[in-house]
């Protein structure tokens, strides 16, 4: 993972998160105007983005290796904490 712009949603989660095979991503996504990208897999597919007004994220991972879990939880749990105003 290339972290693009400083954010508390990719805080605390480590450069390794995709740097293996344990995600699959999509590679055809398209950012909206809007979205800022926050983070890009080792492909250069966009795998972190958010829009701050209405506040939500946008995450082009699915997990497929127990492996880095706690890794992929703690960014899903930084994702809704931020959507849900709790984290700034």
């Amino acid at each position: 993972m290339t972290i693009t712009v400083t954010s508390p949603i990719t805080t605390g989660v480590p450069l390794a998160l995709s740097n293996n095979n344990s995600t699959f991503n999509q590679p055809c996504l398209v950012l909206q105007p809007t979205a800022t990208l926050l983070a890009t897999a080792p492909s250069g597919n966009p795998l972190v983005a958010s829009q701050t007004n209405p506040r939500r994220v946008g995450i082009n991972m699915f997990p497929v290796s127990m492996s880095s879990f706690a890794n992929e939880a703690r960014l899903y749990l930084n994702a809704i904490l931020w959507a849900g105003g709790v984290l700034n």
